[in-house]
């Protein structure tokens, strides 16, 4: 009886032994560095762009999410460039010395965190962007080399997103019908 006992006992540490053995040799997960998120994460210099995307309706105005933060002991110049329909725009940010910049609409609008964070309000227009499709955003932070960042272009038809697309500007022309006693003004014709 002792035999079977010890013999038991010994066949369930080897089995317990040969499967705890596969954790040696199978990648795990947790140790690979990878982005958790929809956005794309970058370094340049001091400068550390995190989980940034665009948000759209139609692909021509886009709203930018996303972090910047600041490991440097002075303020840095952040400047993005893209491309539209009439040509390369940029927009220049500016990070404070250890500090957090965030990217979002609603800029005004105060978030309760536990770091101290700066906001801005970052929209594209005149995008020609493909939603579901990655739009080059080039990164520059004074005195680094610059980065081509490939930022992905949402839509507002996932729920976490709807609130973020972009509103018309309020330059766009709109169709507005003469009130009454007032004459159309005349079109001009080709």
């Amino acid at each position: 009886m002792r035999m079977r006992v010890a013999a038991s006992a010994a066949v369930t540490a080897l089995v317990a032994g040969a499967l705890s053995g596969c954790m040696f040799v199978t990648p795990q997960q947790t140790a690979r560095s990878y982005t958790p998120s929809d956005g794309v994460n970058a370094q340049v210099g001091s400068v550390k762009v995190r989980n940034v995307l665009l948000v759209t309706d139609d692909g021509s105005q886009a709203n930018m999410l996303g972090l910047l933060s600041n490991s440097g002991d002075a303020a840095a110049s952040v400047t993005l460039q893209y491309e539209t329909t009439s040509g390369d725009e940029t927009t220049t940010l500016t990070v404070p010395a250890g500090g957090v910049l965030s990217l979002r609409p609603n800029a005004d609008e105060q978030v309760a965190t536990s770091v101290t964070t700066e906001a801005r309000s970052v929209q594209l227009d005149g995008l020609d962007a493909t939603p579901g499709g990655l739009l080059n955003v080039g990164v520059t932070v004074s005195g680094e080399q610059p980065i081509t960042l490939r930022v992905p272009v949402l839509t507002g038809k996932l729920s976490e997103y709807t609130g973020l697309v972009p509103t018309p500007s309020t330059t766009a022309s709109q169709d507005v019908e003469p009130s009454q006693g007032s004459t159309p003004s005349p079109s001009v014709s080709e």
